[in-house]
């Protein structure tokens, strides 16, 4: 639930995310977005993406600020039988599910690391990032959950708060976001590539597009026919995210660029990319 989950990113970051708080869908791999955690019910907006490495969402996200206050956090949700979308693994009855959450509560406060104790506990599919939920604006996340994250102060861990979804428990994390646009050329056995081009071939088309745009040409049009992915039909545009929500050797790249400046090709699982970004 960061600027507003997904779900590996459309690194193919594609994100998909879904509309709630553990029933997320996009994450991060570079490529197209996965699926992220719903748990509490999130507009669809970038979550990173499914489970396991993080792609970049292919879902663009509205600008900070679009819907009102926005925030970002980290979660741990603990299901049961008769929560909403429950992992069918979840066999445990509400009132053990509470005192599974209670006593993380307590691991928590004995000095835990509150990502590494999600990776472990948390029954949400954002539980490979450490909980993590990206930035969300305030009237997209169920209404218990939300009104307990946005009463936190940066830094802060919630008690036990129950949803539709099981309990939950919140680290209210710093947001800082960054809109990104991107070229992705994907090859034979990168994440989610459909072409089957040689490895060869689409570095030359990655680095076919960084001298168009160099020479001046807008990302959008040189995007919309080069980039592979959904993204390349909004012009590359992947929209606002945070930290966490994609391939870290990918998000690297990105925060380190000034407004406006570009980056690559480099290549990471889901091909070759060039970045650009915009604020």
């Amino acid at each position: 639930m960061l600027r507003s989950f997904i779900p590996l990113l459309v690194l193919i970051l594609t994100l998909t995310m879904g509309s709630t708080a553990c029933e997320t869908a996009p994450a991060p791999a570079p490529a197209e977005p996965p699926s992220t955690p719903q748990p509490l019910q999130q507009a669809p907006a970038p979550d990173p993406t499914p489970a396991v490495t993080p792609s970049i969402a292919i879902t663009a996200t509205p600008s900070p600020g679009a819907s009102g206050d926005r925030m970002a956090a980290r979660h741990i949700l603990v299901a049961h039988e008769a929560a909403a979308h429950r992992p069918m693994h979840v066999h445990r009855s509400a009132s053990a599910a509470r005192a599974k959450a209670e006593d993380l509560e307590a691991r928590l406060a004995r000095g835990e690391d509150f990502a590494e104790l999600a990776k472990a506990e948390s029954d949400c599919t954002t539980s490979a990032r450490g909980g993590f939920l990206g930035g969300f604006d305030r009237g997209t996340m169920e209404p218990a959950f939300e009104d307990a994250a946005f009463a936190l102060a940066e830094g802060q861990t919630s008690g036990v708060v129950e949803s539709p979804f099981g309990f939950h428990i919140i680290l209210r994390e710093p947001l800082m976001e960054i809109r990104v646009e991107q070229i992705l050329v994907g090859f034979a056995g990168s994440q989610g590539d459909r072409t089957g081009r040689a490895r060869e071939q689409a570095l030359a088309i990655a680095q076919a597009a960084r001298e168009r745009l160099d020479g001046g040409e807008a990302f959008g049009s040189v995007a919309a026919e080069l980039s592979d992915g959904a993204a390349g039909l909004r012009g590359g545009d992947l929209g606002w995210f945070t930290r966490g929500q994609f391939l870290p050797d990918w998000e690297d790249q990105a925060f380190a660029l000034e407004p406006g400046a570009t980056a690559g090709p480099f290549e990471t699982g889901a091909g070759y990319h060039v970045i650009r970004r915009v604020d």
